[in-house]
């Protein structure tokens, strides 16, 4: 039980290291974008908005993709899970609920980033 709850710990660790590492880079990679939009009068929460839909897509495609997994693999699971079903829909959608808050908390660090850029700074790089 305790290797379980290491190797789960590390599942979601890694998750959500690669949700902040991808929403970082696509917040850098966009930080002109970004530098536009607030010199054109975009204010912060419409920022934080545009980098929160790009990690709810990822997040949400995440989510689909693992549980299409979790169906093709049941079969294989059964012998592994003892008390619940590998489709007890209680399970699934307490998985779901945890790694849905897990992936919304790894967003918060490249939207607050994405509002503390500068738009001069960024004009006078010329990315």
């Amino acid at each position: 039980m305790i290797t379980l709850v290491v190797f789960a710990a590390a599942a979601i660790f890694l998750a959500v290291l690669g949700v902040y590492g991808v929403l970082f880079q696509r917040v850098r990679q966009r930080s002109r974008e970004i530098g536009i939009r607030m010199v054109m009068g975009a204010d912060t929460l419409s920022v934080v908005g545009w980098v929160a839909m790009a990690g709810v897509r990822l997040i949400g495609i995440g989510l689909v993709v693992g549980l299409f997994a979790t169906q093709v693999l049941a079969g294989s699971l059964r012998s592994l899970l003892f008390g619940v079903t590998p489709t007890d829909a209680v399970t699934l959608m307490a998985v779901i609920a945890s790694l849905a808050a897990v992936g919304l908390l790894a967003m918060l660090i490249p939207s607050w980033r994405a509002t503390r850029i500068d738009p001069a700074a960024i004009m006078r790089q010329g990315q």
